[in-house]
């Protein structure tokens, strides 16, 4: 048993020794607060920073020892009159712990009453920590304890492929049928329009060469008239 374990057992057997506490109570309502004010203790012990010492414990207990007394009290009168000394230990959360204090009801029972702010006060307790010391950071001068792996360098990009055609040699002429659609339909309109100024022209002469024969048969009818 470690030292503060056996500063922790002995405050609880003081307070299980100390029979003026029960009053009227019964062992029925009396029993549910004796166990309260041990986990009590014990709770405050086991949170951190407590700052155990024998001095530190005597007065976290009495502490304890007051608010079971003023339950007893509050429990035998069957109403809540001052709510302070039932809040004068450590809870998780003492504003919601006094709210629910305030909106609990007492009957005419003392044990009952007991029983009811027994199980309020052992729900405010906080919970003790189970929280492990983060481990310390390693020194600089610490050898890893897995070897470093170097990822491999990013491939390096593909290089263009220089051209094959050798300076000074002029590009080739593109093809005809090589040209771009646009190029090709102004090609082609081109190419119909002339066939069609060449079929109007032809035309024109040979409408041409057949009113110069009709005038100059009109003509010799005239003279041999």
């Amino acid at each position: 048993m470690t030292q503060t374990e056996d500063l922790v057992r002995r405050a609880v057997e003081r307070l299980s020794e100390d029979e003026s506490l029960a009053g009227d109570l019964s062992d029925i309502g009396f029993s549910p607060l004796l166990k309260w004010g041990e986990a009590a203790v014990q709770t405050w012990a086991a949170q951190p920073g407590a700052g155990l010492s024998q001095d530190s414990i005597n007065d976290y207990t009495a502490r304890v020892r007051g608010v079971i007394g003023a339950v007893v009290e509050t429990a035998q009168a069957g109403k809540l009159d001052e709510m302070a000394p039932l809040l004068d230990f450590e809870a998780a959360q003492p504003a919601k712990t006094a709210a629910d204090l305030k909106a609990l009801t007492l009957g005419d029972d003392p044990d009952a009453n007991a029983v009811s702010l027994a199980e309020l006060l052992q729900a405010a307790l906080p919970v003790a920590s189970t929280k492990k010391p983060a481990p310390e950071p390693p020194s600089k001068d610490a050898e890893p304890s897995h070897p470093v792996t170097t990822p491999p360098p990013a491939p390096a990009e593909a290089k263009a492929t220089p051209s094959t055609v050798p300076t000074g040699t002029p590009a080739p002429h593109a093809s005809p049928a090589s040209a771009s659609g646009p190029a090709r339909s102004v090609q082609s309109v081109a190419t119909r329009a002339g066939a069609v100024g060449q079929s109007v022209k032809s035309g024109v002469s040979q409408a041409w060469g057949r009113a110069r024969d009709w005038f100059g048969r009109s003509n010799k009818r005239k003279r041999e008239g």
